[in-house]
Formats: C-alpha cells, sequence, structure tokens
C-alpha cells in the first residue's frame, strides 16, 4: 500500500464508515431480492388468477352455448314435445361433457285467465298432480313444463312459477327485454328443500314465439313464449371448475355482487386465513357481475417461498463484519506501530544529541577485524581531523585509527571481551599525532 492509502486505513474511523457502507449496501441488496422475489411471485400468481377467471368465464359461456342451442330448436320446430325435450338433452350427454348443471328446463309464460287450462292440458299428459305453485292470483304466471334430467327429485319442479319469486323474476325480465341470457342472483333452489340449504343460481334465455318482430322492448314483451334456462348448485359447480384450472394454487370464494358474507356465493375452504397474495376480481356473465376473490393456498406459498433473502442478509452482515474486524484491527496495529515508531524516532533523536554532545567520539563497529565502522560521531573529526562523511562511506574501521604499534594490543583486548561478553577498557595510540586515546565498549549480542 502507497504511505497516503496506509495512512487512511490507519485510522478507525474509516472502519467504521466502512461498516456503515456495507451494511447499507447489504441491506439494499437484501430488501432488492425480497421485492424482486415478491414480484416474481406476484406474477405467478397473477397468471394462474387469470387462468381461473378466463376458465370461470369459458364454463359459464358454454352453459349459455347449451341454451341458445335449446332456443334454437324451438325456433327450428316451433312447438316441441316433452319427448322431443329428453331425446335432445340426452344426446348432449351434459353429465359427461359439461357436468355441474343440476337441470335444464323449460318455463311457459302464461296469463292467469290460461291456468285452469293449462293444468288440466299437462294432467292429460299423465301429470295428474300437476298445478301451478304457489298458489295463489297473480297477474302474469310461469309454469316449468320441461325439466331434464327427469327424476323425483326434479319433478316437484313441475309447475313451479319462478316468476314468482323476485330474484329469479328480475332475470327473467332482463332476459325477456334484452333478449340474451341472463343470470339471476344468489338463491336457494326450488328442488333442495329438506336439504342443506347451499346457494345457487340460474341462467335463463327468451323464446318468443315465432315470426314476430322482436326490435324493440314493447315487441320482445309481446312475442314472449317463455324461457329455456339452467340451475346450478354453486359449490358443485365451482369445484368442478376450479379443480380443472389448477386450483390447488389459490382459495376461491365467489360473491353474488360486493365481497360481504350475506353475498357469499362458493368458497372452497371452510375457513379463512390471511394469505401472502390477494386478488378480487369482477367476472361478468350473461348481464350479471360476481366478485371472485382468489387467496394464494399454502402449497403455493410454499412453492414460491426461498430462503435467499434471508441468505443474503445473513451472510452480507457477517462478511460486513469480518471486514470491519480487519480493518479496525488493522487500523489500531497501525495505530500502534505508528506510536512505537514514533517514540522510537523520539529516542534516536535523543540518542543523537547526547551522542554528538558527548566529547571525544561514539562509535558502532563490526565485531570482527579490521572492525568496519556502521556509525561514528562528529568527534572523529576532531580527534583525525577529517571529515564524518569519509567514514560513513562503509569503507572506514576502527583499525585505520589504531597505531599499529598498539594494533596486538586492542585487538587482544576487543576480542577477549567478546569471548566473555563483558565490556572492556582500554588506551591505545591513533595514527598521525599519536595522541593517546581512553575506549570503552562492549559487544552486543544476538539471539
Amino acid at each position: 500500500l502507497s504511505r497516503p492509502t496506509g495512512r487512511l486505513l490507519g485510522r478507525e474511523s474509516v472502519a467504521w464508515f466502512a461498516l456503515v457502507l456495507s451494511l447499507l449496501l447489504t441491506l439494499g441488496l437484501w430488501r432488492y431480492s425480497e421485492a424482486d422475489y415478491a414480484a416474481r411471485s406476484s406474477d405467478r400468481f397473477a397468471y394462474r388468477v387469470e387462468r381461473q377467471r378466463i376458465e370461470l368465464q369459458s364454463r359459464m359461456l358454454d352453459y349459455e352455448q347449451i341454451l341458445r342451442g335449446a332456443s334454437a330448436f324451438f325456433a327450428a320446430s316451433g312447438v316441441v314435445s316433452r319427448e322431443e325435450w329428453r331425446t335432445y338433452f340426452q344426446t348432449l350427454q351434459l353429465d359427461r361433457y359439461l357436468p355441474g348443471v343440476q337441470g335444464t328446463g323449460f318455463a311457459l309464460m302464461l296469463p292467469a285467465g290460461q291456468r285452469e287450462a293449462h293444468e288440466a292440458a299437462v294432467r292429460a299428459e299423465g301429470f295428474p298432480e300437476y298445478a301451478i305453485h304457489p298458489a295463489g292470483d297473480r297477474e302474469i304466471l310461469s309454469a316449468v313444463l320441461y325439466i331434464e334430467p327427469f327424476s323425483e327429485q326434479t319433478r316437484q319442479v313441475l309447475g313451479y312459477d319462478m316468476y314468482s319469486e323476485p330474484v329469479r323474476r328480475e332475470a327473467m325480465n332482463r332476459a325477456r327485454d334484452s333478449g340474451e341470457a341472463a343470470l339471476s342472483g344468489k338463491l336457494v333452489l326450488t328442488q333442495n328443500t329438506g336439504e342443506a340449504r347451499l346457494p345457487g343460481f340460474l341462467i335463463y334465455l327468451p323464446i318468443y314465439r315465432k315470426g314476430l318482430p322482436l326490435k324493440t322492448v314493447d315487441e320482445r314483451r309481446l312475442a314472449l313464449l317463455g324461457f329455456v334456462y339452467s340451475r346450478f348448485r354453486a359449490d358443485e359447480l365451482m369445484r368442478g371448475i376450479f379443480k380443472d384450472s389448477r386450483g390447488g394454487d389459490t382459495e376461491v370464494e365467489i360473491f353474488d355482487g360486493a365481497p360481504t358474507p350475506e353475498n357469499l356465493l362458493f368458497a372452497s375452504e371452510r375457513t379463512l386465513r390471511v394469505a401472502r397474495h390477494l386478488n378480487e376480481q369482477p367476472v361478468s356473465t350473461a348481464g350479471h357481475t360476481w366478485t371472485v376473490r382468489f387467496r394464494s393456498s399454502p402449497d403455493f406459498e410454499a412453492a414460491t417461498h426461498s430462503d435467499q433473502p434471508k441468505l443474503i442478509l445473513a451472510g452480507g452482515v457477517i462478511l460486513d463484519l469480518l471486514f470491519f474486524a480487519m480493518l479496525y484491527m488493522h487500523a489500531r496495529h497501525h495505530r500502534r506501530m505508528t506510536a512505537v515508531a514514533d517514540e522510537l524516532e523520539e529516542r534516536r533523536k535523543r540518542f543523537e544529541a547526547l551522542v554528538e554532545n558527548v566529547p571525544g567520539m561514539v562509535f558502532q563497529a563490526e565485531p570482527a577485524f579490521p572492525w568496519p565502522l556502521r556509525h561514528v560521531s562528529r568527534g572523529i573529526e576532531a580527534l583525525t581531523g577529517e571529515t564524518i562523511s569519509g567514514f560513513m562511506s562503509g569503507e572506514g574501521t576502527l583499525a585505520q585509527l589504531v597505531h599499529p604499534d598498539d594494533l596486538p594490543y586492542v585487538s587482544n583486548a576487543i576480542a577477549e571481551a567478546i569471548a566473555r561478553r563483558e565490556t572492556y577498557q582500554i588506551e591505545y595510540r591513533v595514527k598521525g599525532d599519536g595522541l593517546w586515546v581512553s575506549e570503552r565498549g562492549r559487544a552486543s549480542f544476538d539471539e
């Protein structure tokens, strides 16, 4: 590292700054990862919801198309007998290809004055107990004339005046005036009497008398013959639809209009739970709107759950702390080393100041002859008359200073002091003027 970089990393504040910055980056990455996984899970759930919404609408259009086929049957035949109606629906095999329909029938509309004649005609067909019900005088009557599949359970529906019931009447009026299929609101089907009161609904399609004009609402009202209709038990129908469209990913609630408890038409689960994903979709079919609420199922949430964001957070925090610890320890070590270096520098300066002010000469030399000089004080200039630079070049030795006659004595004294690891004190002459000097020294040893 360069010296400025080293000084920068030697500050503890840098370690704290790096910790804060790295933690912020880790938190940002964690939040991004969480948001990314949530978005992908939400998109996947939205795709599931859209598939099921389309499946629901498609299935309801299929049922509507069945009624249009029955309407075409009336339009082609003019008069449809009971046996022809039975044959037509047995041929369709709805139980096999479009399960969920509880029954499909034809309801005749007639004024109150034709009641007795109508009842007598139907009784003559082999239904001696036939009567329009519920009893009571009403201006306009309807009577279920045909119903398939025909059974003891559905037999009691014959003669039922659906127009007498407000929910059914609203759908019948809407179908009559528009000429299109109309889906009723939530109701309890007549044949469910004595059974669990499960909600259901009906779809009506108007049948007009052949050859009459149908351009205006008034014309359609005058031409109305009756209605073909299908009835559905919501729970049975919806479970079949959503089972076919991978309903395991979602929990479904269907409300007749606003999503309130009293409007609940179908719920795939008995108990409600707080789901990670919630999506409400309006679904319009046959002029009526349901609110479909989709919740993500536990299986879907488990399949789309990931621990990766948590691992990113935990791993990032651990790495951030390790990096902080490394920088912090480096900063503390650098601070201690700087303090030691400053102290050594101060000692060196004090030592040099002391050495330079000591009378005579202070030096350091190699232990082996001729004792090359490592360091020498400026006192050597006064002693020899030569500059200190000549001796500090690395070529100067102590032997060069000693008079040749005293060199053996000096050599023996130094060698003996090294061997004994003791200090020595000797006196000898220096070259040149033959000045006598007194030298005190000691040897230094490493490990």
